[in-house]
């Protein structure tokens, strides 16, 4: 089934965003195939999940077209019929390098699975389920930017109050024979390998409250959308796959009407990928899948770290000359931890944009390693526990007084143990940020019971940031999970705003192999 390796890494392309935000039209079939095929050449990326839509990013106030395509479809509308006039000059170029292919007799869609597989790629058509980006559309319904189809079935749509209110409403059966419709035409008309789901976008399905009863109606969806793989896999002779990516843990899953397990029980998905509908996480709940799709053929795939980070202190960033996307050593660390909590694949969403919008030169060093669990297993890493910001997280934590206390724990995914008897580690570090912290507080620090001595921490400070940087190497540290306490004992009385733990982080590094 795996074209390179036993460990699958998928990046995810989200259409329409690379058909022209820096090429001027016409871009042609060698030009989208170079842009989106191009980079994973000499990558460890095996499969390519190309997103059916189009996404103009910065090119529109919305940030994506929601419900509108590129592709050659009769079902969903097509981006700029009807000879629209266009808000942005970004717009009006995707459009146009679209609109070239289409007039030569080039689909993108079908370009992108040509040259993927040319390329030694499986590829995947990807289809978000419920997108909002126009949520925040101006002028509501009557926007020239909102999707023809939400334009003419207002009662499709979830309406009310809030992100979800342009969403649409699974309750009513036309539109789950509209999504369905528009899955079926792209697996019939396609050279596909598989088919994705991707359900973090926008994790809002049906009314409040309904979702119990809504869970069954999408897992009748879904054994339709399974029966259509199947014929299509029958059809051509080889593994044509269904993939899913879901919210995080099974239970927040359900909530949302999304009964994933029964969807592994009845095999109706190949693929579960484990995601973060707002962002990205360090540490997603990858065991609770793999337990439920243990004895089963399901393939159980976790999305790692990608464009939007959670958001970092300015004195990281002042300190450490940290950048606005996340650190391949971030990147092994999170893919280290997914490894060996049973994943089988790692998923890379929004990476492909880092390129256009954090740095031109950005390397894709992560794309080139995180695959292999061997190859990182003794390469530098910087994990960090997850903060409450990007949903679900444990930070930051806030200790008012004298008897306050937390207490934490950090996977780490290194054998740390053996790192130090083969003499490979350079060091081990717990890295803390506490807001407000003076000299004139008393804090405990306590890892796996074990106590930290403050004054002989690392300190450095930015304003209102006081870092600590702990020695921790083993026997302190170790693999797998570890406890970290802080208890407050004395406070500086002349500061009135409590402390606040904001970042726990855990870095490791190892001395470079000899070059041979």
């Amino acid at each position: 089934m795996f074209r390179r390796s036993p460990h699958r890494l998928i990046l995810c392309n989200d259409g329409g965003s690379l058909v022209g935000p820096t090429v001027e039209a016409p871009i042609g079939a060698d030009g989208l195939a170079q842009l989106v095929v191009g980079p994973l050449k000499a990558t460890q990326v095996d499969t390519l999940y190309w997103q059916l839509g189009t996404d103009p990013y910065l090119g529109t106030p919305t940030h994506r077209l929601t419900d509108q395509y590129s592709h050659n479809t009769s079902v969903g509308p097509r981006w700029g019929q009807g000879g629209a006039r266009f808000t942005s000059a970004a717009n009006w170029r995707i459009y146009e390098n679209t609109r070239q292919l289409r007039d030569a007799g080039t689909d993108p869609a079908e370009v992108v699975i040509e040259q993927g597989h040319c390329a030694g790629l499986d590829v995947f058509l990807s289809m978000r389920v419920n997108d909002i980006h126009d949520s925040n559309l101006r002028r509501g319904l009557q926007d020239p930017l909102l999707s023809p189809m939400k334009r003419d079935h207002p009662g499709w749509l979830l309406g009310g109050e809030g992100r979800a209110s342009t969403g649409y409403n699974f309750a009513v059966q036309e539109v789950r024979d509209y999504k369905l419709a528009l899955a079926l035409e792209a697996i019939a008309n396609y050279d596909l390998d598989g088919l994705d789901w991707d359900f973090c976008r926008y994790p809002r399905f049906f009314p409040e409250g309904e979702e119990q009863q809504g869970a069954l109606l999408m897992t009748d969806l879904l054994r339709e959308l399974h029966a259509a793989v199947s014929a299509k896999r029958g059809q051509v002779g080889r593994p044509v796959l269904l993939s899913v990516r879901v919210p995080g843990s099974l239970a927040s899953a359900l909530s949302k009407g999304l009964d994933v397990c029964a969807w592994i029980e009845e095999s109706l998905v190949d693929i579960v990928i484990v995601g973060h509908s707002l962002g990205n996480k360090h540490r997603l709940p990858v065991e609770e899948y793999v337990d439920v799709a243990s004895d089963t053929d399901t393939q159980v795939v976790v999305q790692n770290l990608g464009l939007f980070m959670q958001p970092r202190p300015l004195s990281a960033k002042i300190l450490w000359h940290e950048r606005d996307f996340y650190s391949t050593e971030m990147c092994r660390a999170t893919a280290a931890m997914h490894w060996r909590a049973g994943a089988q694949g790692i998923y890379l969403f929004n990476n492909h944009l880092i390129p256009y919008v954090r740095d031109l030169n950005y390397d894709r060093q992560a794309w080139m390693e995180i695959a292999n669990p061997h190859l990182i297993a003794q390469k530098n890493k910087h994990y960090v526990l997850d903060e409450s910001s990007w949903g679900e997280g444990l930070l930051p934590v806030t200790l008012h007084g004298i008897g306050d206390q937390t207490e934490l724990a950090i996977d780490v995914a290194d054998d740390l143990a053996a790192a130090t008897s083969d003499e490979v580690l350079r060091y081990a570090s717990l890295r803390l940020l506490i807001e407000h912290l003076t000299d004139l507080d008393d804090l405990r620090f306590e890892i796996n019971g074990q106590t930290l001595d403050r004054l002989q921490a690392r300190k450095r400070i930015h304003y209102n940031d006081a870092w600590l940087e702990f020695d921790a190497r083993p026997p302190m540290l170790h693999q797998g999970w570890n406890s970290l306490t802080v208890r407050v004992d004395a406070r500086n009385p002349s500061v009135d705003c409590p402390l606040s733990l904001r970042s726990v982080e855990i870095l490791i590094g190892y001395y470079e192999a000899p070059v041979s």
